[in-house]
């Protein structure tokens, strides 16, 4: 017969995970981005390719372009913008 404390225990959860809980057990939220960084000429060089094909496109999109053109490096928005520079005045029509 089995004692009340040899009996095994099992915790469950099953509510939602509190708001802004990062889950880095799991490794869905990387606690840093252990990518290298692109280097500054391949960056350079990547934005006068991008200027070219996308003259009026915005920094959002540039961003974005730029991480899919290097995967496994790390690109900074801030390094981005500094190359793509934000148009000035209204919006054009179309």
């Amino acid at each position: 017969m089995l004692d009340a404390a040899a009996k095994p225990s099992v915790s469950v959860n099953l509510g939602p995970s509190p708001i802004g809980a990062p889950h880095r057990e799991s490794g869905a939220i990387p606690e840093e981005d252990k990518r290298p960084r692109v280097s500054d000429p391949a960056l350079e060089t990547w934005a006068a390719a991008f200027k070219k094909v996308y003259p009026d496109a915005d920094q959002d999109f540039a961003w974005k372009s730029a991480r899919g053109f290097f995967p496994d490096k790390q690109v900074g928005r801030d390094r981005v913008r500094a190359l793509i520079p934000r148009p000035q005045g209204r919006p054009k029509e179309k």
